[in-house]
């Protein structure tokens, strides 16, 4: 999650690209594209069923270009951010924790999730003796870098 703070994009690993990925790709008409990739312009993406499959017989898909682009590094994908995961429904909530290392406390439907400066956990809140909530069981605990990956990791917990 450091690296967060530091740069706002990464380039994905190609395994990592699916059906309802979102990416940016560098636009070509771009001044200084292959020097300053900072200073360029970018669109924003999401990869679709169609895109999988070319059109023409010598033609690339949309999916093979955007793997072509990734050695140059002409596609990258933005780190996860607290606004993306408030558009997923998430609700911030009041930080009533002596963790030093939590620095971000949110709800869903009975969910926590709380992120750490180097991972990400996400916790169901489970009830005791007497209906009293007394512990969360965690679900998943590690590095989430994109929306992509969290959209997915909810979808895998069911949440």
């Amino acid at each position: 999650m450091k690296n967060m703070e530091i740069n706002k994009y990464f380039i994905p690993d190609i395994e990592d690209i699916r059906v309802g990925y979102e990416f940016e790709l560098i636009k070509y008409s771009s001044n200084n594209y292959g020097l300053n990739k900072s200073e360029c312009s970018w669109t924003k993406h999401t990869l679709k069923k169609e895109d999988i499959f070319s059109s023409g017989y010598k033609e690339d898909s949309f999916l093979e270009t955007c793997i072509s682009y990734l050695d140059s590094k002409h596609l990258r994908v933005p780190y996860l951010t607290k606004e993306q995961i408030e558009a997923e429904g998430w609700v911030e909530k009041q930080l009533n924790s002596n963790e030093q290392a939590l620095k971000l406390y949110i709800n869903k439907k009975g969910y926590h999730l709380r992120l750490y400066e180097n991972c990400i956990r996400f916790s169901e809140l489970m009830v005791g003796a007497g209906m009293m909530p007394c512990w969360d069981k965690i679900l998943f605990e590690g590095e989430i870098k994109s929306i992509n990956e969290f959209r997915y990791i909810c979808k895998l917990l069911k949440i």
